[in-house]
């Protein structure tokens, strides 16, 4: 059987569908749908496709593709603005841990970067979400750190080190499809961002000299931002620098369910 979300011209919902190719269903693609029974109201929460046909995109009615394949934006000036602040050196004290960040960034393809979306569904579904998103827990973690009080504890460097870098391993998970629809690779869920971005920042230290001890930090951090091990977190937060990561990356995550919410339904 497959299950997952789909997006129709009344609204989105959860569907099943227990016979034909379902198992070969793939992502943007579309169908028609000829049967189905409503079980919304039900303990199942979702529709059953009992009857369909695949449809050719180049088939779709345009009235009926403007709906399917409508896709949350934001302005381009948002997307240049967010991804300039993370290049910015001058919110570091320590330039080496700067340099740094801007190296790990430069090694990404600028177009793959500015591109990539965070997330399929829930938050940031958008092509220039992923630093959208980054440069938002950039700025949420440097609020906090000039909030926290005793700020000796805490290396503000390494923070937003953490913060520019951490889903940086998106940038081989994620993509834009070819319908103009956030998508991941099967390697998202079968080893995961948070690998990748880990393995990317340790490329990086094989060419721009870091401490071993910040670099340890910023890999922990990364490891950690997901704060949970049922949220697919590699380690529990260790440190307060990984706390204010975790947290400040949880918040515009949050902030951005609300946002697609509303691009979705405009």
């Amino acid at each position: 059987f497959w299950q997952g979300d789909i997006r129709t011209t009344v609204g989105n919902f959860l569907a099943v569908i227990w016979e034909g190719d379902a198992a070969f269903l793939e992502r943007g693609e579309v169908i028609r749908i000829s049967s189905f029974k409503d079980q919304r109201e039900t303990k199942y929460h979702n529709i059953a496709i009992k009857a369909y046909d695949k449809v050719p995109k180049n088939e779709v009615p345009p009235e009926v593709a403007d709906v399917l394949f409508a896709v949350p934006k934001v302005s381009n000036e948002l997307i240049e603005s967010s991804a300039q602040l993370l290049f910015d050196r001058s919110y570091y004290i320590d330039q080496s841990i700067a340099d740094f960040v801007v190296a790990c960034l430069k090694d990404i393809d600028l177009k793959v970067l500015i591109d990539c979306p965070a997330a399929t569904k829930m938050h940031h579904n958008y092509r220039g979400g992923l630093v959208v998103h980054t440069a938002e827990v950039f700025q949420i973690a440097h609020a906090i750190s000039n909030a926290f009080p005793y700020k000796e504890f805490i290396n503000t460097d390494v923070i937003k080190a953490s913060a520019a870098l951490h889903d940086i391993g998106k940038t081989i998970t994620y993509f834009m499809n070819e319908v103009g629809l956030a998508d991941k690779r099967p390697t998202e869920n079968v080893i995961g961002h948070l690998y990748y971005g880990m393995r990317m920042v340790e490329d990086t230290a094989k060419h721009q000299p870091i401490d071993k001890q910040i670099l340890d930090e910023i890999l922990h951090n990364i490891a950690a931002h997901h704060g949970r091990a049922d949220q697919g977190t590699i380690k529990e937060p260790k440190s307060l620098e990984a706390v204010i990561v975790h947290q400040a990356d949880y918040i515009s995550a949050k902030a951005g369910e609300i946002d697609t919410f509303f691009m979705n339904n405009e």
